[in-house]
């Protein structure tokens, strides 16, 4: 386009005049065309703060699109995030269902994105086990401090009752416990005692981490309250977990076990930080929820682009480097500029 073609001030197309000016590359798509300008365009700009205040007008502006009751306007629209953490606020306000002519419908709705397990409570689960851990791991700390227990407490996946963790905090304020004993946490029985028990060896952590997770997994499924996305996760980590014990187990010296515990730990904790699974849907109708990366050489008539922030679009991310921007510049290494285009 010659949007970006013609106009040097333009980074996105950097690279492009470069290869086609200073290398002799040939343009096989011909002579660049005034495609962006040829046709009118409406762009709207939203101001609001924080995640669930985007999520909320984005539902507000497809409404007033009639692109959730309206299968062919859905499928000519698409959902661009250029902050991926918006996903979970984005998928939890758009409605799955809408209601015309007295019938449900399902909405239609494709996310080409993974869905991280960073933002899934199956995280905050393991990172709290992993912290307790990492405190109780030099064998010298026999206590957890009240703050970890109470977060055990009220976290949704544990499947404490309202009743039991009201009387474990009312005991805990009359007896002033800043530091709790591991030892009365264990006694307790169940999930609290595969969460508290102290690990005696290095090679024993992703068993550990395992059973906490395969024992609140049956206990999701028991009640029936487990959810398709949240079994992909468990899966994902359980596999992760099992590739990671087994790895371990080669390289892992048995003379200093109990001395590799921390790093064990840091290790897990690594691991599982990037795992994602797919999200299950249909690309060729529906809404289309998609990041920046998955945009590229798709065209849609209707976008909503969530996250457009200074930092976040375009994103700064400066590369460590012991040369100076000067010394770069002067011998054709890559510059800030680079990156943006």
């Amino acid at each position: 386009d010659s949007y970006y073609m013609d106009d040097r001030t333009q980074e996105a197309g950097l690279f492009l005049r470069k290869n086609l000016e200073k290398t002799g590359l040939e343009n096989a798509l011909g002579k660049s065309r005034p495609l962006i300008k040829a046709a009118e365009k409406t762009i709207n700009v939203f101001q609001t703060q924080g995640h669930s205040a985007q999520a909320k007008i984005l539902t507000l502006a497809l409404n007033e699109l009639d692109a959730i009751t309206d299968s062919l306007v859905a499928g000519k629209t698409a959902i661009i995030l250029a902050d991926e953490s918006l996903l979970l606020p984005v998928l939890q306000t758009i409605p799955t269902t809408y209601r015309e002519n007295q019938e449900t419908h399902e909405l239609a709705l494709n996310v080409t994105m993974g869905y991280p397990l960073m933002a899934s409570s199956i995280f905050g689960l393991a990172d709290l086990w992993l912290c307790i851990q990492a405190q109780l791991s030099d064998g010298k700390k026999v206590s957890v401090n009240f703050k970890e227990v109470e977060s055990f407490l009220s976290h949704p996946l544990t499947g404490v009752s309202e009743k039991m963790r009201d009387k474990i905090q009312q005991k805990l304020i009359e007896e002033q416990l800043v530091e709790v004993p591991v030892q009365r946490l264990i006694a307790q029985k169940g999930l609290f005692e595969l969460f508290f028990t102290p690990l005696t060896s290095a090679g024993s952590a992703t068993d550990a981490l395992q059973a906490v997770l395969k024992y609140v997994l049956e206990k999701q499924l028991d009640s029936k309250t487990l959810k398709q996305t949240e079994a992909d996760l468990f899966v994902a980590v359980i596999k992760e977990l099992n590739c990671l014990h087994d790895a371990l187990d080669k390289h892992l010296s048995t003379a200093h076990d109990q001395e590799q515990l921390p790093f064990v730990l840091s290790l897990l904790q690594k691991a599982v930080q990037g795992i994602s699974v797919p999200m299950s849907g249909e690309p060729l109708s529906g809404i289309q929820v998609m990041g920046l990366l998955e945009s590229r050489n798709l065209d849609f008539e209707h976008i909503y682009v969530l996250g457009v922030n200074e930092g976040i679009l375009p994103q700064v991310n400066i590369s460590p480097s012991f040369i100076p921007d000067s010394i770069r510049r002067a011998h054709g290494l890559p510059v800030i500029e680079n990156q943006d285009a």
